[in-house]
C-alpha cells in the first residue's frame, strides 16, 4: 500500500488505542503531515499533545525533550487498509494538524509505503 497525499490514516499507541485519524496533506520522503482529528482514545494523550504543542510554542526545549521521550514511549504506529502498519519514528503534534516521520518507508509485506514519482522496481536478473 502506497501512503499518497488526501489518504486517511489511524494514529494507535502500542496497545492499538486510536488515538487520532491522520489525514496526509504533505509528503517529503518519510515525513508525513496533514490534519489530525482526534479519535476514540485521544483522551489518553490530549494532556501529553497539549503540553508538548505549549512547550514548543513557549520555546522550552528540554520540556519538549521530556515530552517527545514520553510520547516516543508509546510506541505510536499509523494503520491502514489491507493490514497496512508503519512504526512511527518522530511524532509532533499540533492544535488539528500533526508533523510525523515513519521509521521505515517499506511495510510490514515489503512494499513501499510513501507515494514517489519514480516507483521503485525491483531488479530480477536476466530482465531489464
Amino acid at each position: 500500500m502506497w501512503i499518497k497525499a488526501g489518504q486517511t490514516l489511524t494514529l494507535v499507541d502500542r496497545s492499538t488505542h486510536e488515538l487520532a485519524t491522520v489525514r496526509v496533506e504533505r509528503l517529503e520522503g518519510n515525513t508525513l503531515s496533514g490534519e489530525l482529528t482526534p479519535g476514540h482514545d485521544y483522551s489518553l494523550v490530549r494532556e501529553l499533545f497539549h503540553q508538548w504543542i505549549t512547550s514548543a510554542n513557549d520555546q522550552l526545549l528540554t520540556e519538549v525533550d521530556r515530552l517527545d521521550a514520553e510520547i516516543v514511549a508509546l510506541g505510536l504506529r499509523l494503520v491502514g487498509p489491507g493490514g497496512f502498519e508503519a512504526n512511527v519514528a518522530d511524532f509532533q503534534p499540533g492544535e488539528d494538524m500533526f508533523t510525523l516521520r515513519i521509521e521505515t518507508e517499506l511495510s510490514r509485506n515489503g512494499t513501499p509505503v510513501i507515494e514517489s514519482r519514480a516507483p521503485v522496481r525491483s531488479h530480477t536478473p536476466g530482465r531489464n
